[in-house]
């Protein structure tokens, strides 16, 4: 069985070649919604893609947030993730995930010396 998206050039191309939708039906074994749908896709956006915008849209990892958070590591390359987060008003997760993947920089915490160590 093909994926809804495949079936999409084959339907155009019975449908250009004169084929009625009830035909269309009955060889690829797909519903006649279907069918009507493609062909009015294809007519509206002169292809058989997906229309523009389809998917979730980012809310956390605009540029915007990417912007703001390379000025704030560039400033203070210290200042932790829980500080960030709160300034921006975002999840903890999002800030993390914009720092390693879109800003390619990695985090670490920085160890604090002991106060009750040797010297000699």
């Amino acid at each position: 069985m093909l994926a809804p998206s495949s079936k999409r050039p084959i339907i155009i191309i019975l449908h250009q070649t004169g084929h009625q939708t009830k035909d269309i039906v009955k060889l690829l074994k797909i519903s006649r919604t279907m069918v009507q749908k493609t062909v009015k896709r294809f007519k509206e956006i002169g292809s058989t893609a997906d229309r523009p915008g389809r998917g979730r849209k980012r809310s956390a990892r605009t540029e915007q947030n990417k912007k703001k958070l390379r000025e704030m590591v560039r400033r203070n390359p210290r200042r932790s993730m829980r500080k960030m987060t709160k300034k921006l008003k975002i999840d903890e997760k999002s800030v993390r995930t914009i720092i390693r993947k879109d800003l390619g920089l990695n985090s670490y915490r920085i160890q604090k010396k002991s106060t009750n160590s040797r010297t000699k």
